[in-house]
């Protein structure tokens, strides 16, 4: 990362979050399953957040993710 965003993540974060780098890059496979486990997290937030299962199109950034209002 840049010394900006550095500086900017040290602020916000202080010393609560630690960064990490691998030293070696990630193979073909490992990237893949790194990227589906994150994608599956990201519905799973979303899912919470929406209280509903979020549409294909709302996960690829297509159209603009919105919450049904319920009534009671």
């Amino acid at each position: 990362m840049s010394r900006r965003i550095n500086n900017n993540f040290r602020k916000r974060f202080g010393d609560r979050i630690s960064m990490t780098y691998r030293e070696k890059p990630l193979t073909v496979s490992e990237k893949k399953l790194q990227n589906d486990s994150l994608s599956k997290a990201i519905t799973h937030v979303l899912a919470g957040i929406l209280k509903r299962e979020p549409a294909s199109e709302e996960l690829l950034g297509i159209t603009e993710i919105k919450s049904v209002k319920t009534r009671y």
